[in-house]
């Protein structure tokens, strides 16, 4: 969980379209997606009249509202190991508390701030004053409350529980994605904190993402050889057969068979582990490098 209560209102102020979640009288749960609008750790919200949630909520019961941010699908085929399964990345907001019912002149100032804080991003904003007969017209048909914060938590699920090798390898993967997908990227790498001598991913001095950020881009291409394991290729390369045809693989970290035993050669299926196969990371009998000649690699 999230404690952090500046990041966790900013997030319901990027997304500030949210789910107002009660009970009926009969423990029937009833919810609907509505506009909030915040301010110095308040919250507000509005809805139709004839909404059947306005009635509920004017009682003040308690309320649960959910907002969604960046989110993303993880495909298991990015982690360095196969044979995992995939997962999402998302970040969740919950704000609990009671309903406050406004009165019309709140209301009138409520729709105006909203209306507000989304022109305000606009290049060319409405102005609020050109609307205001409108809002004369509509007024009597809104239903407006304060939520009565009790508390506010919220997850911010980005592949923690995963290596550094694969947070690096999602981080590329989601970046090279559409729009949400790259907003998902740029989290996991505001967060991340990599152990020991691994690296980040790299950010671009050009490229922009989703939040006009700079955006991860290739790295040099680089081949580690993992301990008992597969040969792990990142960056812009082209696999091919001996006879010069491309190996289509649509991943940007690929990795390759080095005991030999997988069904897919020579790309790695994880057989490595059912045979366990034991290689070192590094080369055999602990040289530190090789030198090379016309007639093959010479221990140096």
């Amino acid at each position: 969980m999230v404690e952090d209560e500046h990041r966790l209102w900013s997030t319901v102020e990027q997304h500030s379209f949210g789910s107002i979640v009660c009970m009926d009288d009969a423990g029937r749960p009833n919810s609907t997606l509505v506009p909030f609008f915040c301010r110095d750790g308040r919250l507000w919200m509005h809805l139709a009249s004839a909404d059947p949630q306005a009635t509920l909520l004017a009682d003040g019961r308690p309320v649960l509202c959910q907002f969604l941010g960046p989110h993303a699908y993880v495909s298991p085929s990015w982690y360095l190991e196969p044979g995992d399964v995939p997962t999402w990345n998302f970040v969740q907001v919950t704000v609990a508390g009671r309903m406050r019912s406004l009165e019309e002149t709140e209301t009138r100032w409520l729709i105006e701030e909203t209306v507000r804080e989304h022109e305000d991003r606009r290049p060319v904003p409405a102005a609020v004053a050109q609307m205001t007969a409108t809002i004369d017209e509509l007024i009597g048909g809104i239903r407006a409350f304060e939520v009565l914060v009790h508390s506010i938590d919220g997850r911010f699920k980005l592949s923690q529980n995963r290596s550094d090798e694969d947070r690096r390898a999602v981080i590329e993967e989601l970046s090279a994605g559409n729009e949400a997908q790259r907003h998902v990227a740029e989290l996991m790498l505001e967060q991340w904190k990599p152990s020991g001598a691994s690296r980040a991913p790299r950010r671009s001095p050009g490229g922009r993402g989703a939040t006009g950020r700079p955006i991860v881009t290739d790295a040099p291409a680089t081949i580690t050889a993992y301990r008992d394991g597969p040969l792990l290729v990142r960056g812009p390369v082209r696999i091919e057969d001996q006879d010069g045809n491309e190996i289509l693989v649509e991943r940007r970290t690929v990795a390759l068979c080095r005991c030999g035993k997988s069904h897919l050669r020579p790309l790695c299926d994880g057989t490595h582990k059912l045979t366990r196969f034991r290689a070192p990371s590094g080369l055999e009998g602990g040289g530190a490098s090789i030198a090379t000649q016309p007639g093959g690699p010479v221990p140096g």
